[in-house]
């Protein structure tokens, strides 16, 4: 049985990011960014279509209206995850996996061994000292 919707939906809420990775064609310019509650009226508008979205960026944790967007996502039962760099405060993602449910949090580990030569266009930034 079909059900008309797409299997997931990428919403990329910021193109601000706390590293400089060598390899990111992320523009780094003032590029006009939506707000929560810009992002909420899309979120409503396509919903009904959506099975899973996904939240990306540059870095979602730093969109200042993050947790009002996915409270908005909780609140309407979305399916959701979030892709980031984990560089955020512990606390933020305690908030994220007890308070909201996330259903995915993926942590982006490019770098973890910054001396491997294989690794070599990723040395500016050092994920191992992330984790550490």
């Amino acid at each position: 049985m079909s059900t008309n919707k797409f299997a997931f939906v990428s919403l990329f809420i910021t193109r601000k990011c706390n590293l400089a990775c060598s390899y990111c064609n992320l523009p780094d310019n003032d590029i006009y960014e939506m707000s929560g509650k810009e992002w909420i009226k899309v979120i409503d508008r396509v919903a009904p279509y959506v099975e899973f979205f996904n939240l990306i960026g540059g870095e979602p944790t730093l969109h200042p209206d993050l947790p009002e967007i996915v409270e908005h996502l909780n609140k309407i039962g979305a399916n959701y995850s979030m892709v980031t760099n984990g560089t955020a405060p512990h606390i933020f993602y305690k908030y994220l996996i007890n308070r909201c449910q996330i259903k995915s949090l993926c942590v982006s580990m490019d770098e973890l061994h910054p001396d491997d030569k294989k690794s070599e266009s990723m040395k500016s930034i050092h994920g191992r000292d992330l984790v550490n």
